[in-house]
């Protein structure tokens, strides 16, 4: 499988669906992210609030260790 950098990488090939790719930045391991596309480009998206149920304000433990859903 060929992993690609960043959301615009797949935007540049031809997708438009967003959803969550798999992407592999820098000397990295793989990991899946939620890319966004509009008729313009896209984006990768490393937090978004959906209903406000979760809360933002945390430690930055709490980040690495990921809390919310995808």
């Amino acid at each position: 499988m060929v992993f690609l950098l960043t959301a615009m990488k797949f935007f540049n090939r031809g997708e438009r669906n967003s959803g969550i790719y798999p992407i592999k930045p820098n000397q990295s391991k793989p990991f899946n992210v939620y890319c966004e596309f509009t008729a313009e480009g896209a984006s990768t998206v490393i937090q978004r609030r959906q209903d406000g149920s979760v809360d933002f304000d945390q430690t930055w433990e709490k980040y690495e260790e990921g809390f919310g859903g995808p």
